[in-house]
């Protein structure tokens, strides 16, 4: 067991330019329990979002090496208060973890998202996971925009710029600018038929009767 591990952390530590999964590909739905609130969270919660999805172990060098330097600084920097970008880690390949030792470890790590329990699922098969960490980024239509294995360094500015050229689609804001449209239209819309219910109601109404004639009495008889 100590030999498998200690392979898999060399193997870990060599950095890869991209995962198994291929890029376009619908990225598998899961629902895991948070280490952190407890409760159950799935991928398709997040309909509509970027989801930047972190594959670690918490035996993992490069794993925490990546969460320390790359993906905290970038997620307070940028997105902890952007609803629309999405931060997941997943925990795998430790069966016997506790949800108390990964709060613990995101105590230890400054970790500010979830934290899920994956090692008793299959979602490292689902994801082809052969090391870690190895991240993905995951657009709002589901699809697999970005995948990376390996603590590289300028990590976190790959991240930034890989979110920064998706669509405003990928992150809520065309659903924003939808709604947006939406109200204008409505709102011209409206006008219009009062303006058009108006004109025909002006044209319907009767024309104002006028008023009676008076006439002046006759002049006088002339006296006799």
């Amino acid at each position: 067991m100590s030999v498998f591990i200690i392979n898999l952390l060399v193997f870990t530590s060599i950095p890869k330019a991209e995962a198994v999964l291929n890029v376009g590909a619908h990225a598998p739905n899961f629902t895991l329990i948070d280490a952190i609130s407890g409760n159950q969270i799935s991928l398709s919660n997040y309909a509509g979002k970027i989801v930047v999805i972190d594959f670690f172990a918490t035996w993992c060098g490069p794993c925490r090496r990546a969460i320390d330097e790359e993906l905290v600084p970038l997620y307070n920097q940028y997105y902890v208060n952007n609803p629309n970008v999405i931060f997941l880690s997943i925990d795998i390949w430790e069966p016997s973890i506790t949800r108390q030792q990964l709060i613990q470890f995101a105590m230890e790590h400054n970790i500010g998202w979830p934290i899920l329990m994956g090692s008793n699922s299959n979602i490292a098969n689902d994801y082809e996971i052969e090391g870690v960490p190895t991240l993905y980024i995951v657009d709002g239509n589901g699809i697999i925009k970005w995948c990376h294995m390996g603590a590289t360094p300028g990590l976190s500015e790959e991240i930034k710029n890989q979110i920064e050229s998706l669509p405003e689609s990928s992150t809520g804001g065309g659903k924003d600018k939808f709604d947006w449209l939406l109200w204008m239209i409505i709102i011209v819309v409206v006008v219009v038929a009062a303006f058009s219910i108006a004109v025909i109601w002006r044209k319907r109404k009767p024309p104002p009767i006028p008023p009676p004639t008076v006439q002046p009495p006759p002049p006088p008889p002339p006296p006799p």
